[in-house]
């Protein structure tokens, strides 16, 4: 049974892993999904959210507490991937 536990534990751990991606990120700390197309952010006050596209996501950031500076900061990302 302890064992069957260490496999499982093991398995989970891996598997966290292997979702997490660390590249490709814009100075926003986010980047276009390329299989949904849509914003995805990592970083930030709006960390975990995801936005059809930079631009809404920008709305949204601008309306955040220290949000104005870091749009000045950053560089705009790449444009959307487009689907094949």
């Amino acid at each position: 049974m302890e064992k069957l536990l260490l496999t499982v534990a093991a398995t989970l751990a891996l598997a966290s892993l292997a979702l997490a991606h660390p590249g490709g990120r814009d100075a926003y700390g986010g980047h276009y999904d390329k299989s949904t197309g849509k914003y995805h952010v990592h970083e930030g006050p709006l960390e975990g959210r995801t936005y059809n596209n930079q631009e809404n996501m920008l709305k949204m950031l601008a309306k955040t507490e220290g949000g104005s500076a870091i749009i000045k900061k950053a560089e705009p990302a790449k444009k959307a991937p487009e689907k094949k």
